[in-house]
């Protein structure tokens, strides 16, 4: 019986009840520190980007430690948040409830045992709206820790891998008061923005699954929390918005995209009313989950970041294959955070989130036509994409290979200043402006991928 539970699907699981009833409370004004680090606070007015507790744009610079909570203790956690925070990172996903496939802990407890519900006993979880306080103290613990070094924590509220497992809801009003319960017991923390699902099938109709993660939603906003909120589908390509049950619900949009990004990125980027589009999960360093495809390089890394930024995202969650913290992980280090922190740092030199997507013509022209195969790996596609602000007056190009494009006016009159950037590296070389652009060869990489950046004096 124990092994059927932790293989079954969730879609297998049945949560009963109907619509929640739930009483709100005044939103919940968050009071940040006057010497604190910018976080992630709120959506900027044209929904566009992230803003922070100024108000001034926050590009995310994502890392994926999801099993942080549950196999790590209160000084490792410490310690990660201060590398990471070292290393460039600004953003972070964790799980608020573990579990066996998806945090490597088969109760959901932390190192020290831990659970996240009163009343637990092996494998299998008490009610669901009782939280454990010393749980609850631990992840305050871990979250204030990460906020002390500039990190906002994406926190999955209610997780696919966790749902039926070791988070076993009786109905759809338990989901909205464990919701309005969580909220409420880190509601003075400011560096949260929320997430649910994980790998979650996108459902034409909702099914009890989708209704219990909306409850959950439900249950935040009831208590007076405003954070933004997102859900995450799974592959091949899908982004939040993409749900029509979902896409009035969220406020912002999670792209999950193990192919080339770029097309993904555009289409969320035209969600109306607009919303933020981070590139939350695709291939990580030391993994790659599409059969038959080549293994994940650092070019494969700096592709998908540098495609989601030039095509409308405003940041990005950069992984690796010691998401569960499996033993040994300290010792193992990981030069594909440097690549991808090149890239972002390229695009967060520049007035990013005044910029959009550029349109076929708008920048350069790229005859060839996009791949439509979702099934196909970063490293098989070579499609040039850009980014503009809407005076025209800078724009960021990328190449994957080495083509050449046609510049189009403005950008190919004198006046005009080409600087190519080696994302392996961030080093630049000015170079002529011209009518037609090719990058100039191998980068310090040894591979042929190159940013170019146009400004217009």
């Amino acid at each position: 019986m124990l092994w059927r539970d932790y293989l079954f699907e969730v879609e297998d699981f049945q949560i009963p009840g109907g619509v929640p009833v739930l009483s709100a409370v005044e939103p919940q004004r968050l009071i940040v520190p006057t010497d604190a680090p910018p976080y992630a606070l709120h959506v900027a007015a044209n929904g566009r980007n992230f803003v922070d507790q100024s108000g001034n744009p926050i590009l995310i610079r994502g890392d994926s430690p999801w099993a942080l909570l549950s196999r790590l203790s209160l000084s490792q956690i410490e310690t990660y948040w201060r590398q990471r925070q070292q290393q460039g990172f600004n953003a972070a996903i964790m799980l608020f409830v573990g579990s066996r496939e998806g945090s490597g802990s088969w109760d959901g407890s932390t190192p020290d045992g831990i659970r996240p519900f009163q009343n637990d006993y092996l494998f299998f979880n008490g009610d669901v709206t009782r939280l454990n306080p010393a749980y609850l103290q631990r992840t305050r613990d871990a979250i204030k820790s990460a906020a002390q070094h500039g990190i906002t924590v994406f926190l999955y509220a209610a997780d696919t891998w966790s749902m039926g497992r070791t988070f076993r809801p009786s109905s759809q009003q338990a989901c909205a008061d464990y919701g309005r319960a969580l909220a409420a017991g880190v509601a003075d923390l400011p560096n949260i923005v929320w997430v649910l699902g994980g790998d979650f099938t996108l459902h034409d109709s909702p099914t009890s699954v989708d209704r219990c993660f909306d409850a959950v939603r439900l249950g935040i906003r009831a208590a007076g929390d405003r954070r933004p909120i997102s859900i995450q589908f799974t592959s091949p390509m899908t982004y939040s918005t993409l749900s029509t049950f979902w896409a009035s619900r969220v406020d912002w949009n999670f792209l999950y995209s193990y192919a080339p990004p770029y097309q993904g990125a555009r289409s969320a980027f035209r969600s109306d009313p607009p919303k933020p589009v981070i590139l939350g999960e695709t291939n990580y360093e030391g993994m790659n989950l599409q059969p038959g495809t080549p293994t994940t390089t650092l070019a494969s890394l700096r592709r998908q970041v540098a495609w989601a930024l030039t095509s409308g995202a405003s940041g990005d969650f950069w992984g690796n294959d010691d998401w569960q913290f499996p033993p040994g992980w300290e010792a193992r280090t990981w030069p594909g955070y440097q690549q991808v922190n090149s890239v972002r740092d390229v695009v967060g030199a520049l007035p990013w989130w005044q910029m959009h997507p550029a349109g076929d013509r708008e920048v350069v022209i790229d005859d060839r036509p996009p791949s439509t195969d979702l099934g196909r790996d970063v490293l098989d596609d070579d499609r040039v994409t850009a980014a503009t602000d809407a005076e025209h007056t800078v724009a960021l190009v990328y190449f994957p290979a080495s083509v050449t494009v046609k510049v189009v006016a403005p950008f190919d009159r004198s006046g005009v200043r080409f600087v190519w950037v080696d994302p392996s590296n961030g080093s630049r070389r000015s170079t002529p402006p011209s009518a037609n652009a090719t990058p100039p060869g191998k980068n310090a990489a040894g591979d042929e991928d190159w940013l170019l950046e146009i400004t217009r004096r």
